[in-house]
């Protein structure tokens, strides 16, 4: 009898040691942080080889993004005003505005859900993510107060980036012309970068005289307005890859960087 009730004690004792994991699932639970505000998921962020991921519709809705999910070749294409980012389930790369990208994480399907990469999605939309190891939290955060608004990051246009680097390059005594012959700056729209989920406007720097004349090639971050010189493989001009070189930010740096002694073009 004593035997019995020993044995029924311990079957008790080992049902209630039995529904621990789901608690310390849940105290284990990454949680997430987006401007200063807890975010709410149906489904709880989880952690797959070091990496956190989080139910697709709910991170890019939180993070003012439009989404299509096509369930055919399971494939997620997210809209946030010009910017396009197109991930696949399974996929080691993903694609933002056609930029090719690698991604260290690929999304995934568990329990019917899809799970998406949220480093990647919070820093390809050009945000900054942080993770604190001892509180779990990982906190995402830009420059402005709300991610609701597909607007909220004022992104210039080409128009706006020409007319930037040609005010910089007056200020330092520079002249620019829009025809004849001078120092001149033209757009080619077919050599932008996507970088992190920003654009950079490819620019031409170049002079022209009767008897000589020389290029540069310089790109601006549509977001911050900085100009970067970029590495160019002269040789194949066409179909180059190019990679940002220095940034010419600081306007003493800018200034050197022009002048007639620094060699910042190449004799045509």
């Amino acid at each position: 009898m004593v035997l019995r009730k020993l044995m029924v004690i311990c079957l008790i004792a080992i049902l209630a040691i039995s529904t621990l994991p789901s608690v310390v699932l849940a105290a284990d639970t990454p949680k997430v942080i987006i401007n200063g505000k807890a975010l709410d998921l149906d489904v709880p962020p989880q952690i797959y080889s070091g990496r956190t991921f989080v139910p697709l519709r709910g991170i890019f809705e939180a993070l003012g993004t439009q989404i299509q999910w096509d369930p055919t070749t399971e494939t997620i294409t997210a809209t946030k005003g010009s910017l396009v980012i197109v991930l696949k389930v399974g996929e080691s790369f993903a694609y933002i505005n056609n930029e090719k990208v690698s991604v260290d994480a690929p999304a995934r399907i568990v329990s019917g859900r899809t799970l998406v990469p949220l480093r990647f999605v919070s820093e390809a939309l050009g945000l900054t993510v942080n993770w604190d190891d001892k509180t779990m939290t990982v906190t995402i955060s830009s420059k402005t107060d709300s991610l609701s608004s597909p607007t909220s990051q004022k992104v210039m246009t080409p128009e706006e980036a020409v007319a930037l680097f040609k005010a910089r390059l007056e200020e330092i005594g520079l002249t620019v012309v829009d025809s004849g012959y001078g120092i001149y700056l033209t757009y080619d729209k077919s050599k932008d970068k996507v970088i992190d989920g920003v654009t950079y406007y490819f620019i031409q720097f170049g002079e022209s005289y009767p008897d000589w004349g020389g290029i540069g090639f310089y790109v601006v971050n549509s977001i911050t307005g900085e100009i970067y010189s970029i590495a160019v493989d002269w040789e194949n001009y066409e179909t180059f890859e190019y990679e940002l070189d220095k940034n010419l930010a600081d306007d003493e740096v800018f200034k050197q960087y022009f002048s007639p002694n620094e060699g910042m073009y190449e004799d045509m």
